[in-house]
């Protein structure tokens, strides 16, 4: 009787474990999960202007470091930092006292020695000197014209002056500093108009010509677009980078654009293929390349509809904005995932809700499909 018992007591234990396993099984054999909310746009086609982008930088059409040509200590500054001046402004002199004064002694003997070389002229023509007499008399006053014009013009070096019209930079020097022949005293830019330096790769060069109009954003003005146009182009290709030099110039009559500052250029190529486009969003990069989720509808194992996704390879193009150009197995109207692809693979059932900048009459529609989103209908 005992080992009936234990029969009956294990045998019900083990039945019912048994049963609940069997339960579980069916159970998550026929289990689904929900569909996964994403938001979705159709595949577009449009017809975009090619467009050359390049990186680049602001360059001066006028650039000097403003110094000396004589030495000499400063004894005026005629300018502060950041002026606009013209062409020969005065901007600093150096002391000249010293040659000014030899300049009087060379000037005193210039005069005398054009008294003496007129009277030997005359005394010539009468023949009461020698021509030896008078060569050395023309000799001498040569000799001091020489001395005096040498003077005058170490005594203009002593005065600095703009060679240009320009903006100074922040000055370097001050009254009383010694200033040697070639120091530094400031920098001065032509600024108006400017120049915008950039490259492009080599197979681009048959669509850049000169005269060709380019825009270019600065990050200081964000919003704002400067114009301009290609003026010189270089005459090789850079042998590491494979890239060609390229100068554009642009007006600057508010003096806005200053050298140095970096440059987002784009050149205008002229109208290009119509191309598939989608969201910038809707690209997803694995190791297996570049691809988008796209939507469709099969029939479920209920026989109602359902959507999925289907991962199709593809290679993108031009940028525009926040938009880009794809090549791949897709065609225009079809639905691809733009956001939420990381809780995607290949089949996961799909329910698409408007995305942040959609509203319910944004999202695309289909006949027959019970999510309310446009999708072509494919065999499970």
């Amino acid at each position: 009787m005992m080992l009936a018992v234990l029969l009956v007591i294990f045998g019900g234990i083990f039945g019912y474990k048994w049963i609940e396993q069997k339960f579980t099984a069916d159970y998550l054999a026929s289990y689904q999960p929900p569909p996964v909310p994403i938001s979705a746009t159709a595949v577009l086609v449009e017809t975009w202007d090619r467009q050359l982008r390049a990186t680049g930088s602001t360059v001066a059409v006028r650039e000097i470091v403003v110094s000396s040509e004589a030495d000499g200590v400063i004894s005026a500054i005629h300018f502060d930092s950041g002026d606009s001046v013209a062409r020969g402004d005065l901007l600093i002199e150096l002391d000249s006292q010293a040659e000014l004064a030899s300049l009087k002694s060379y000037q005193a003997r210039l005069h005398l020695a054009e008294i003496n070389f007129d009277r030997d002229s005359k005394m010539l023509s009468r023949s009461l000197i020698s021509t030896d007499q008078f060569d050395r008399s023309k000799a001498e006053l040569d000799e001091i014209k020489a001395l005096v014009e040498q003077t005058q013009a170490i005594i203009a070096q002593k005065s600095v002056r703009a060679p240009f019209d320009g903006k100074l930079g922040i000055r370097q020097v001050s009254e009383g500093q010694y200033l040697a022949a070639g120091e530094a005293a400031v920098t001065l830019q032509s600024l108006d108009p400017i120049f915008v330096d950039f490259s492009f790769p080599e197979q681009h060069l048959p669509d850049v010509h000169l005269g060709q109009a380019l825009t270019f954003t600065i990050k200081a003005y964000p919003g704002r677009i400067f114009t301009g146009r290609v003026t010189a182009i270089d005459a090789r290709v850079d042998e590491r980078t494979r890239n060609i030099a390229v100068r554009g110039e642009a007006p600057n009559p508010e003096h806005q654009l200053l050298p140095g500052m970096f440059a987002d250029v784009q050149l205008n190529l002229g109208k290009g293929e119509p191309a598939m486009v989608v969201p910038e969003t809707a690209i997803s990069h694995s190791l297996y390349g570049q691809a988008v989720f796209e939507i469709v509808s099969r029939l479920s194992p209920a026989g109602d509809s359902e959507l999925v996704v289907r991962r199709r390879p593809v290679e993108t193009g031009a940028e525009q904005g926040a938009r880009v150009q794809i090549e791949g197995e897709l065609t225009a109207g079809a639905v691809v995932v733009i956001n939420g692809q990381n809780k995607l693979q290949e089949g996961t059932r799909v329910k698409i809700v408007p995305g942040p900048d959609q509203s319910s009459e944004d999202v695309p529609r289909v006949e027959g499909a019970a999510d309310p989103v446009a999708a072509p209908v494919v065999d499970g």
